[in-house]
């Protein structure tokens, strides 16, 4: 059976293979970015607690120009939610528990944005791979698959 990370590495030999040949340059620096993250799935939330930080560097200088709260939003591609957009989404449905002006249950806005963003990345990721479906036939001139 394939975890997600041997089918990560998996792909990324494959990946490294055909851009090696086209653009060894571009290959290598892929191939070190995507070494970075690999070690940071080892444990849970990992990589999106990276991606927040580096969100943090770039946005928060920022936002204490502007006196705002900055929430990075950051997802996995298997459906990680970061800690900092998962307390952004309970603040936003707690507001709209505290003032609707009508009878609504405290975690009816949460549930409905996870249940969208699930269908959101599910779609999202299907067309990353159809994407590379198409890329792959034209690579290899139509004959590929079946």
């Amino acid at each position: 059976m394939w975890s997600p990370n041997s089918l990560v590495v998996y792909g990324l030999m494959r990946m490294f293979i055909l851009l090696w040949n086209r653009a060894p340059m571009i290959a290598v620096l892929l191939i070190q970015l995507a070494l970075i993250y690999l070690q940071g799935s080892k444990t849970p939330l990992a990589v999106a607690k990276l991606r927040e930080t580096a969100k943090h560097r770039k946005y928060d200088a920022q936002a204490a120009k502007e006196r705002i709260k900055f929430y990075p939003f950051v997802m996995e591609t298997f459906g990680g939610v970061g800690k900092e957009a998962v307390a952004f989404i309970k603040k936003i449905s707690n507001l709209h528990y505290e003032h609707s002006p009508v009878p609504v249950h405290r975690n009816a806005l949460s549930s409905f944005i996870f249940r969208s963003l699930s269908i959101i990345l599910q779609r999202g990721n299907a067309l990353v791979q159809l994407m590379a479906a198409q890329y792959a036939r034209e690579w290899a001139g139509g004959q590929c698959g079946y």
